[in-house]
């Protein structure tokens, strides 16, 4: 099902989904994701959780340890069409699971467009960058298709100077 993850290295990462070790006590691992997945990175580094939303579990149950965000896939579809949103970057900070915890992830889809223009050695340069809520980089895609950004730069009274489509990812 998830094609879109792929691995650092040829190896593909070992995965800890299920109950802990036998007599160990493990964190229960609970989402708000309605469709889409959520992968987490264990003490190691390796792909612990690879969470499907809509597979009809609730929560997972994982050993305790540290374990960071690695990417998140958020689904939905509006008037006849499916988009996702899939967030990717550096995993974020360690969140301690203890034995007996419940830990919530939170899946927050909002897109966050950041521009900047400026001048340099007689030319224009634009940049700009697709982010989530916690700055990780976004892809936002639409019946399969990644969504370009429509974008104009304006002048301090409001004049259009430019403008154009920009594919990202």
């Amino acid at each position: 099902m998830i094609t879109w993850l792929r691995a650092a290295s040829e190896r593909r990462p070992a995965r800890v989904d299920g109950p802990p070790a036998e007599g160990a006590q493990g964190a229960r691992v609970e989402s708000d994701l309605g469709a889409g997945s959520i992968v987490l990175a264990g003490p190691r580094g390796d792909v612990a959780l690879v969470w499907k939303a809509g597979d009809g579990r609730r929560e997972r149950l994982l050993p305790p340890g540290d374990y960071r965000l690695r990417t998140t896939r958020s689904e939905r579809t509006e008037k006849g069409e499916h988009w996702f949103v899939s967030s990717t970057g550096p995993p974020g900070e360690p969140r301690a699971l203890e034995p007996g915890e419940v830990a919530r992830f939170e899946v927050d889809d909002s897109v966050h467009f950041e521009g900047q223009a400026r001048w340099q050695h007689g030319s224009l340069q634009l940049g700009f960058a697709v982010k989530g809520a916690d700055g990780r980089g976004l892809s936002v895609y639409r019946a399969g298709r990644r969504v370009p950004v429509d974008y104009a730069l304006l002048d301090r009274a409001g004049e259009v100077l430019t403008g154009g489509r920009m594919n990202y990812g």
